[in-house]
């Protein structure tokens, strides 16, 4: 829900997602938050967040930052050597 507001945001022109790793990653972790959210709350301990499963939710939030961090500088070593490249080629 989160990436398609931030998408419908920002105005009517088309738009076009160039680097998909952290894209995918915050894709990936809401739909897990929900899933996550389902199993603590109705499957595991109906009703209950018992004191491990809040700390497991804690630490998925350092992960998904993470994740989300580390995507982005593999990104960003990716354009700089495309950039390098280019600048070879010329």
């Amino acid at each position: 829900m989160i990436i398609g507001v931030s998408i419908v945001a920002v105005d009517e022109t088309p738009k076009k997602i160039n680097a998909l790793g952290v894209y995918t990653c915050t894709a990936v972790f809401s739909l897990f938050a929900y899933a996550w959210m389902y199993v603590v709350l109705e499957v595991i301990t109906p009703g209950v967040v018992s004191l491990v499963e809040a700390w497991l939710t804690f630490f998925y939030f350092f992960l998904l930052v993470g994740l989300a961090f580390g995507f982005d500088k593999i990104q960003q070593s990716k354009d700089k050597n495309k950039m390098s490249q280019e600048e070879i080629h010329e």
